[in-house]
């Protein structure tokens, strides 16, 4: 697909009108009626045609009994019929010069059959003939919260920075949850199923704004993998929060003796390095590091940087001012009984977040929360710190493992495209 064709696809993100192809009058099942009920639900202001020839009212909007009846060409019309009526819906589609169409319907090649491939295909050879845009069958289809398109999804949602191109509706749809409760937001997704016309490449080269060669993919375009849900949310509060890194240096703040040491080999499993601190960052640290029960060093262990932020920027500035530092990984700790603390002062974390949103030198710096337990109350306050500090703009992340395999995601990216150095 060329740059200019591309940028069509924007008809799926922000459709001024919509006409929806198999609505029931009664059932609120999953379907052409239940995607109306969430955009009215979400507030979008278009124009929405429910398509009934045996109705004329559904869900409080006028039905229509046929796409020639409506008073306009609508911009996006989304086809909820069976599989045997896709062909035909098509067909009235293209003759009213509707060409941007997604396709809910279930019952093509996914299911197995001979019948299932041979109407995909006629699909296909429709909407070659006809010139559509199809995104489908078996689909979800376009998600874009500043449009309140928002039928599946994280409802409302939060518009953002993040585009996601997926096969399934259902990891898409906790996706946008989980990273949306995070405080970090969608600009568009597309669920794309069967991907009988429009596939990856295309929404690809739509969302990124160029043409994008597909060959050796992950290689040649930059494109980071990850295995799991937790990985993907992770990796994209690194990438959309956090500015280039130029090296896989790390410095660990907080932690406790025991822990230096497991998050030090973490790092370097994941291919990161702990580096010893210079001189002059040492000369730095040492004053208000205690010989007795702490480290001054990298890892920092010192309980003061948990209850004084004077503590922590100092450490923080030495880190940021040193060369062989090129991140920071900040360790947390929701204080309890056993600690033998106070309790933080509730201006602590704000101050934190001033700090860090100040300092124009900062280097890429991320927290870690351990929540994890099964206490409910620190599951409920480790939860509320974590997204608190995403919302600020600060990833933050429920392990130290979890925020290391963020990073060395990150750094791999940032080499390959020559922000950082690499041996």
């Amino acid at each position: 697909m060329s740059l200019k064709n591309a940028r069509e696809l924007g008809s799926f993100f922000n459709p001024e009108s919509i006409a929806v192809i198999g609505v029931s009058r009664e059932s609120m099942s999953f379907g052409g009626s239940s995607f109306l009920h969430h955009w009215l639900k979400a507030g979008y202001s278009g124009r929405l045609y429910p398509i009934n020839p045996k109705a004329t009212e559904v869900l409080g909007l006028k039905a229509y009994p046929s796409l020639r009846a409506l008073p306009e060409v609508p911009d996006l019309v989304m086809v909820a019929v069976r599989a045997d009526l896709v062909p035909a819906a098509l067909t009235e589609c293209a003759d009213v010069g509707a060409r941007f169409i997604h396709v809910l319907t279930a019952g093509f090649s996914e299911i197995g059959t001979p019948e299932g491939r041979e109407l995909e295909a006629r699909l296909a050879a429709i909407a070659k003939e006809r010139n559509l845009r199809i995104i489908g069958p078996n689909c979800m289809g376009p998600y874009s919260p500043a449009s309140h398109l928002t039928a599946w999804g994280a409802n409302p949602g939060q518009d953002g920075r993040l585009g996601i191109i997926s096969q399934s509706g259902g990891v898409t749809q906790r996706f946008t949850e989980y990273i949306c409760s995070l405080g970090v937001g969608v600009s568009k997704a597309a669920s794309i199923g069967n991907a009988a016309v429009l596939d990856s490449p295309d929404f690809l080269e739509f969302m990124a704004g160029d043409p994008v060669i597909w060959k050796s993919v992950f290689e040649q375009t930059g494109i980071v993998p990850v295995t799991n849900l937790q990985e993907w949310v992770d990796a994209c509060l690194a990438f959309s929060l956090l500015p280039k890194t130029r090296g896989k240096g790390v410095f660990i703040v907080g932690g406790g003796g025991g822990n230096s040491v497991i998050f030090s080999d973490a790092c370097i499993r994941a291919g990161l390095e702990v580096p010893t601190l210079t001189d002059r960052s040492m000369g730095r640290i040492r004053p208000f590091v205690p010989v007795a029960g702490s480290i001054a060093g990298n890892p920092l262990d010192f309980w003061g940087t948990y209850l004084v932020n004077d503590f922590l920027f100092e450490a923080l500035n030495a880190a940021y001012e040193d060369d062989s530092i090129h991140m920071v990984v900040v360790d947390r700790l929701i204080p309890r009984i056993a600690f033998h603390s106070p309790d933080l002062t509730s201006d602590s974390f704000a101050e934190i977040v001033e700090f860090i949103q100040s300092r124009r030198q900062a280097k890429p710096t991320v927290f870690t929360i351990d929540y994890d337990g099964g206490d409910s109350d620190l599951i409920r306050q480790g939860s509320d710190l974590r997204a608190r500090f995403c919302r600020a703009g600060i990833p933050a992340y429920p392990s130290f493992e979890r925020a290391i395999g963020a990073l060395a995601r990150f750094y791999r990216y940032c080499r390959r495209f020559g922000h950082a150095a690499g041996r």
